[in-house]
């Protein structure tokens, strides 16, 4: 069997793995970045994810933490959609998956319990290489009648997408660097952030099903519906506010501050999800006589419950944008938040596996 001539020791210096003293970093906010048919996603701590595929039928992820002395990891998984016709024609599904570089053997590839298949320090350094360059990565899929079916998967966009890594963990010009190497020390590269612990509060009088109440009488309503269009930086972003008898609702917090919401935009049909289309609500926070400034939270929530506001959107049905906001007692605090998919229409359905996080946190919830 022909195998990519590499070793331990070409790992090393193919990402300049070098031991360097603690630099510290801060910055508390992710990346989305597409660039044809590759997408980076880097989360709160400095983790970064890239993700590639081709078609519907496959997709490669290559994850990379921050810090010196970090390698990176890529996966491969596979569509799950019954309709695919790659997968249709297998018979007795996947028996294994062999990676070639330009029709090269260079090894098999292992499954973890996800249905992921794994690519070892070897396989991920040469596909990397392989991708910022114009070489051809390829997946052999040998089913159960020995029978092989070969995929390639799609270089294009692979190149700015790991120099953006670089640029977001600051590694250019370091040994380390994907694509633009140097000889500068790791120190200067961003350092990992520990997930924040955010302890979610069950507001006031909280129960199963609670919908809010509706702020009554008009004339309190139309002081409110003001004050919240004040808070705004153009009034259009919640027009229906501008409407006397437009509704706002009205969620107990604390003994002090009570949520607000309105219905920002669009209203989803009895059958449709609000993530299918414009649909957007506003949520704000005021003292319960409503004699402060109220504080915007979003003007883009879907759900509210438990102490909870979210938002999920996915109005091309390419990929999912999904943030959290969590009631810690005091104000709502950006939670976990990620992106689902690759943000390119004609690859979708097969990345939508990936959950790829913007903001990670360590939420504490009551009872659990």
């Amino acid at each position: 069997m022909n195998t990519f001539p590499l070793n331990s020791i070409s790992i090393f210096l193919l990402f300049g793995i070098l031991g360097s003293s603690a630099n510290a970093a801060t910055s508390p906010n992710g990346v989305n970045f597409t660039h044809k048919e590759w997408q980076l996603v880097c989360d709160n701590t400095h983790t970064c994810r890239a993700v590639g595929a081709t078609n519907n039928t496959l997709a490669l992820m290559v994850t990379r933490d921050a810090g010196p002395n970090q390698l990176p990891t890529a996966s491969l998984k596979f569509s799950n959609w019954k309709t695919d016709s790659f997968k249709s024609t297998l018979v007795g599904g996947i028996k294994q998956v062999l990676l070639r570089i330009n029709d090269r053997l260079i090894g098999r590839l292992n499954i973890n319990s996800h249905s992921d298949y794994l690519l070892d320090e070897l396989q991920t350094a040469a596909v990397i290489d392989a991708l910022k360059g114009s070489a051809r990565v390829s997946f052999e899929v040998v089913d159960y009648s020995a029978a092989s079916k070969v995929t390639t998967l799609s270089g294009q966009g692979a190149y700015a997408v790991f120099l953006k890594m670089d640029e977001t963990q600051k590694r250019i010009g370091t040994p380390a660097a994907l694509v633009k190497k140097g000889l500068e020390d790791e120190n200067s590269v961003i350092y990992p952030l520990k997930v924040p612990v955010i302890h979610r509060v069950m507001p006031e009088g909280y129960h199963v099903g609670f919908m809010g109440k509706w702020l009554e009488p008009a004339s309190v309503r139309v002081l409110v519906g003001n004050k919240l269009i004040e808070s705004l930086d153009n009034p259009q972003d919640c027009a229906p506010l501008q409407r006397v008898n437009e509704g706002i609702r009205v969620y107990p917090l604390n003994e002090t501050h009570v949520l607000l919401s309105a219905a920002c935009q669009g209203m989803p049909g009895m059958w449709e999800s609000p993530a299918s289309r414009d649909y957007r609500e506003g949520y704000w926070t005021i003292d319960k006589k409503f004699l402060g400034v109220p504080s915007l939270i979003t003007i883009s929530a879907t759900d509210y419950g438990n102490g909870l506001i979210s938002e999920y959107r996915d109005p091309a049905r390419d990929c999912g944008e999904y943030k959290s906001w969590i009631w810690d007692g005091v104000r709502f605090v950006l939670g976990n938040s990620y992106i689902q998919g690759i943000c390119n229409k004609k690859i979708s359905l097969v990345s939508q596996g990936w959950k790829m996080p913007t903001v990670v946190v360590n939420e504490i919830i009551p009872g659990k």
